[in-house]
């Protein structure tokens, strides 16, 4: 690699923003560093070293990866989260050996489900007659109670009138009313406006969406 091709990288990697999670691989061509104490000769490599340091980021493969060098390298800040990069003979015909390690995620939080009532199965000629069979509630000597309470009676009443007649069901969030990354605003525009044409039997409502391969 020529000076200007080193700068050029090296310049490109210094404007990288790094972030949480960052794993940075590939084959690097930098033989002369020492991957244990992160040491060398080569000015270049010693800018990439401190692109590492500088950023709280490490170097996982510690084994040759072409000959007795090790070119191909992983550079990440979850370290923690990574076993320890495996390396084994290529799969194909190449000079470099293959890197294979596992990383370690959490598991998914755990699905909140929440009760809702199943309108769709609501027997509303009973929802109406339970309420309409609301009475006033009133004190011994028939006077209507306060506000307050009455408002509270009825407020009890709807709610039982709602359990009585419109079963319960669970609800978990479903991912598939997520977009996918490459759902832009204008795939979106085309999208509403196929669905409208085919709503009235213009177009085929197989070119609904557009081909994704």
């Amino acid at each position: 690699m020529s000076q200007d091709a080193h700068s050029a990288f090296l310049e490109t990697l210094e404007n990288i923003k790094v972030l949480p999670n960052t794993i940075i691989l590939g084959d690097f061509n930098y033989p002369g560093i020492d991957w244990v104490n992160y040491q060398c000769s080569n000015s270049y490599a010693q800018r990439f070293i401190e692109f590492i340091n500088s950023n709280a980021l490490e170097q996982l493969v510690c084994s040759p990866t072409r000959g007795d060098n090790i070119l191909d390298l992983i550079i990440t800040n979850m370290g923690a989260h990574c076993t320890t990069p495996i390396i084994t003979p290529s799969l194909v015909r190449s000079n470099h050996k293959l890197i294979t390690l596992d990383i370690l995620t959490p598991p998914p939080p755990p699905v909140k489900e929440t009760i809702v009532k199943n309108l769709s199965k609501a027997n509303f000629k009973l929802l109406a007659s339970e309420v309409e069979s609301f009475t006033i509630p009133l004190q011994k000597d028939n006077d209507i109670q306060d506000a307050e309470s009455y408002t509270k009676a009825l407020y009890m009443h709807l709610q039982d009138c709602m359990d009585h007649a419109i079963p319960n069901k669970t609800k978990t969030p479903s991912s598939s009313k997520k977009k996918p990354v490459w759902w832009t605003p204008a795939i979106s525009k085309l999208y509403n406006k196929r669905r409208k044409h085919t709503k009235k039997g213009q177009i085929s409502s197989r070119k609904i969406i557009p081909d994704q391969h």
